[in-house]
């Protein structure tokens, strides 16, 4: 019994001790309080994401700092999007694309992979001085600044493409990621081992407007004179679920991270759904846990009225 207490109460100080003075005491207005980036990212209905510089993390990485420069940890706050995110379980395949990204040695380069991500804006500790860049937004951070950038090149987060290049793995899709010889601007990167190789797809490029944006459900409507490829810079993870018109189609794993999905020719409209199995699995233990539950108070209700009824006759019989 001793050597248990004192083993909860290890655990209980290494819980207590472990970030002991990391965490900050703050008003919660200092923090639930408007930034002054949110006006300028948040413009447009449609969900552009942000981009928090390598060198600017690592420079701003301490509170109140962080919070000052909006890193991805306070984007759910405002309801606006980071490519970076906060999770302490983190997609693999995504964190590749990630980790690609942080190892990007010039900013030419780096306009590569923010053409297939969704990133629209850019938090820099810097300044920036590229025709591809305009400076939005200039805010103090104790001794040095935050910059607030948009790419002009942006292309959006819901594309069409006309042309892919066919991998087996992850690897040889960073691999291709990584060949300047090719123009992620109209072609993607698909993870099929399956598909075989094209040199020109001969497919026309066609039009994507996005209808609805949720958490779990995306709507799209698409038009375009050939079959082509509708691409989603949403992160691909099982349990999504694409319909064309209705009909369910295949999504593919694009530029390592990404969602594409292969469109008819014609108007469609394209809805992802998230479906997870675990949610089905979770309905059915559920249920199945509400009618053990069921069974056993019904079970032990009826032993505690067979006691009850046995004991009033052993008392009448001995009266």
């Amino acid at each position: 019994m001793i050597v248990l207490v004192v083993i909860i109460g290890l655990f209980g100080l290494d819980l207590f001790l472990a970030k002991f003075g990391f965490f900050k005491v703050a008003p919660w207005s200092v923090y639930i309080g408007q930034h002054e980036f949110i006006e300028k990212i948040s413009k447009n209905t449609v969900p552009d994401r942000y981009l928090l510089t390598p060198k600017t993390d690592e420079d701003f990485c301490n509170w109140p700092l962080d919070r000052m420069s909006l890193s991805a940890s306070y984007a759910p706050l405002f309801g606006i999007y980071s490519i970076q995110g906060m999770e302490v379980m983190r997609v693999n395949h995504y964190e590749h694309f990630i980790d690609l990204m942080k190892k990007i040695p010039t900013l030419e380069a780096a306009k590569r992979l923010f053409d297939i991500s969704g990133v629209r804006y850019i938090i820099t500790s810097y300044k920036m001085d590229d025709k591809n860049f305009r400076l939005l937004k200039e805010i103090p951070v104790y001794e040095k600044n935050a910059y607030l950038y948009e790419y002009l090149q942006y292309p959006g987060r819901f594309l069409m493409f006309n042309r892919a290049v066919y991998v087996e793995d992850t690897k040889a899709a960073m691999e291709k990621l990584n060949d300047n010889a090719i123009d992620l601007r109209t072609t993607l990167i698909i993870i099929d081992k399956d598909r075989k190789q094209s040199d020109d797809d001969g497919r026309t490029p066609g039009a994507a407007t996005l209808v609805s944006y949720d958490a779990n459900k995306v709507i799209i409507e698409c038009e375009a004179k050939t079959d082509v490829f509708l691409y989603v810079s949403d992160t691909w993870y099982p349990g999504w679920k694409a319909y064309i018109d209705g009909k369910q189609t295949k999504i593919y794993r694009a530029n390592v991270a990404f969602r594409a999905v292969e469109i008819p020719a014609g108007k469609h409209r394209v809805a992802f759904r998230y479906v997870p199995l675990s949610f089905y699995c979770g309905l059915v233990l559920t249920c199945i846990g509400i009618f053990l539950c069921w069974y056993l108070i019904k079970r032990d209700n009826k032993a505690r009225l067979l006691q009850s009824t046995a004991a009033q006759h052993s008392t009448l019989q001995s009266s």
